[in-house]
């Protein structure tokens, strides 16, 4: 075999690890990417419960200071299943 042809293998050698380790790391980079999707989804999740959770105590009446009324408005919560106790 003369050194052109073994230059050739060695360079078809390479280029074959280098294929290779391109591939894995796309492997890797394409599974960041959908954790990163999925993470994304449930942030997405709790943002929106978060918004809800904001309007609702917005719309609500503001507690009383006075014991009785303060227990109206905890059976209120409880009746309405506002309330989890």
């Amino acid at each position: 075999m003369n050194g052109s042809a073994l230059a050739m293998i060695t360079e078809s050698f390479r280029s074959g690890l280098v294929t290779a380790e391109a591939l894995a790391r796309a492997n890797i980079l394409n599974t960041a990417m959908v954790q990163a999707q999925g993470l994304t989804a449930s942030i997405d999740t709790l943002f929106s419960w978060t918004i809800a959770a904001e309007n609702n105590i917005k719309s609500m009446k503001p507690i009383s200071l006075n014991a009785e009324n303060l227990d109206d408005q905890v059976s209120e919560f409880k009746v309405g299943g506002l309330l989890c106790i």
